[in-house]
């Protein structure tokens, strides 16, 4: 980091990226895959010597404020999935807030949730990398979502 720098911000050139660091006090850091409510990742201070910080991705973390739980199944085989909200208290930078993997379901479909703004309006599922979902009117009482078919190059979903 240049001398005089205020701040950094980690990222992988497709949107996802780290909350505002500006401690340098640290010889590293770590992101345990939980975001704040901006949608960025949270990050924690190492020093060399530190005893190394294990976190289970799937353990559930308690959510803050009125918040929904989505999960979307990955029945198409997606290498990452991002879930892009909007229209309720905030909006997520594109291509969203990556998903967490919780598991398969019994049909051996890799499943992944996050936690969005219940207020949220709209949702578009993604794999950071061009293929999406067309525009999904957001359904506070729908549990999860996963693909159906194809329409202008764009996958519709179903929901459960």
């Amino acid at each position: 980091v240049p001398e005089g720098a205020v701040g950094v911000i980690l990222n992988n050139g497709n949107g996802a990226q780290t909350e505002d660091i500006t401690d340098f006090s640290y010889d590293g850091y770590w992101m345990d895959g939980t975001t704040n409510e901006l949608g960025h990742y949270k990050v924690t201070g190492y020093n060399e010597g530190d005893e190394p910080i294990e976190t289970d991705p799937t353990e559930y973390v308690e959510p803050s404020g009125d918040t929904k739980t989505v999960i979307f199944t990955n029945n198409k085989g997606w290498g990452s999935v991002y879930i892009h909200y909007w229209g309720g208290s905030s909006e997520s930078a594109w291509p969203g807030v990556q998903m967490t993997s919780i598991g398969n379901n019994d049909y051996g479909e890799a499943q992944f949730s996050a936690e969005i703004p219940a207020d949220s309006t709209g949702i578009i599922f993604n794999d950071g990398n061009g293929t999406q979902t067309n525009d999904i009117t957001f359904d506070n009482s729908v549990t999860g979502y996963y693909l159906t078919s194809q329409s202008n190059g764009k996958w519709d979903v179903g929901s459960w």
